[in-house]
């Protein structure tokens, strides 16, 4: 999450129109806070959103020396944000059928076979608490990088606004010289004269 939240900051037409495309109403003009709110408050539904963010990322970060985008790593991406979002019972609940066949063979598997069932039930109960304590940590992640963004570019503006500063005291101290000299050397020059 800390690339899409680099996207965020340093590309934000590109993330608004990745929004729009999936279907979220979002402007240039908000700010990254209700961008990232939307973004995520979408994600975990939205699988059209999910691939578009992985393709965004590997676009915003082409790999290779020729920046051409690898689908691979388009459908790492993909599978990264997809199989953290889906808290669906999967191959743990598929499992148990043939670890109820296996009872006859030792009290372990009977065991293995509570624990899935007890995963289970937990995963349909605490369902929703997981997704949302999911979508809260991205919008954290989000928001830090983000943060992070903006607090590098005030010290690179702090930094430009020293050097220009600076730049301007040197010359008002070096014209000043200039100007005292040549003052001085029209004084001497006229005193001489006389």
């Amino acid at each position: 999450m800390k690339r899409m939240g680099d996207i965020v900051s340093n590309d934000t037409s590109s993330f608004v129109s990745m929004l729009d495309n999936a279907g979220i109403s979002a402007t240039e003009f908000d700010e990254p806070e209700v961008l990232i709110d939307k973004y995520v408050d979408e994600l975990p539904d939205n699988d059209q959103l999910k691939v578009m963010s992985a393709y965004l990322i590997e676009n915003s970060y082409a790999s290779g020396f020729s920046g051409q985008i690898d689908n691979d790593e388009v459908y790492e991406n993909y599978n990264v944000i997809y199989n953290y979002w889906d808290w669906d019972l999967g191959d743990d609940f598929s499992n148990a059928g043939g670890v109820v066949g296996a009872v006859a063979q030792g009290v372990g598997a009977l065991a293995n076979v509570g624990n899935t069932a007890l995963q289970g039930r937990q995963k349909k109960k605490f369902g929703a608490t997981d997704t949302a304590m999911k979508m809260q940590e991205t919008k954290a992640e989000l928001l830090k990088s983000v943060i992070a963004q903006k607090q590098a570019k005030a010290e690179k503006d702090k930094a430009l606004a020293e050097a220009k500063s600076k730049r301007t005291k040197y010359w008002i101290i070096g014209g000043s010289v200039i100007g005292g000299l040549a003052i001085i050397g029209t004084i001497i020059y006229f005193m001489r004269k006389k």
